[in-house]
């Protein structure tokens, strides 16, 4: 089973997403794996029992372009259009060329992202500055619908020496409320290496 891909529609303020921060008070305890990429420098945390699927560029990519992706999807979660929904990726590109600003590399690495899905709409965008761990980036909350399955989704943009990373975390609007609290714990402790 494949994870449904992490970037569909995203809507501008407004849009019915809830607030997407840590839960108050954060959960206890989340069990957590672990997953280190050498190469990309980067490592973060998932939930244990969650599965893993991931890709490499089969050649050098270009400015802009994905170099590696890794996923981790709940199987025991909601299933919409044959894949798992329930997920968080790790999307790594080969940072864009050009001097723009971060806000618009930032969304270049969306349009990026988003263009090697099928059907793809970007309406007006809602980006928020956000620091993690002495890294600044972008923050953008958004939905979109597989089938009749509604998901809501953060993603994380940071940019990094030669690489732009996007985090995302994603769950169907039906089961947000108990699948953020976990990955918003493991999503706090990606880290660049």
């Amino acid at each position: 089973m494949l994870v449904v891909p992490l970037v569909m529609f995203v809507v501008g303020c407004g849009g019915g997403v809830p607030v997407i921060a840590p839960p108050s008070p954060p959960p206890a305890r989340v069990s957590a794996s672990t997953f280190e990429s050498a190469n990309y420098r980067f490592r973060v945390a998932y939930p244990s029992g969650w599965v893993r699927s991931m890709s490499t560029a089969a050649k050098a990519a270009k400015p802009g372009e994905l170099v590696f992706s890794v996923a981790f999807a709940d199987p025991k979660g909601t299933v919409a259009g044959g894949s798992y929904v329930n997920a968080m990726q790790v999307s790594v590109y080969r940072r864009p060329a050009g001097g723009g600003t971060p806000r618009a590399l930032a969304q270049e690495l969306l349009t990026a992202y988003a263009a090697r899905l099928p059907k793809v709409a970007l309406g007006p965008t809602s980006w928020k500055p956000i620091t993690m761990k002495r890294v600044s980036g972008f923050g953008l909350r958004y939905k979109y619908t597989v089938g009749s399955v509604e998901i809501w989704a953060q993603s994380i943009a940071l940019l990094r020496d030669d690489y732009a990373y996007l985090i995302t975390g994603q769950a169907s609007a039906e089961t947000w409320r108990t699948e953020w609290p976990r990955m918003s714990v493991t999503l706090g402790a990606f880290t660049l290496l």
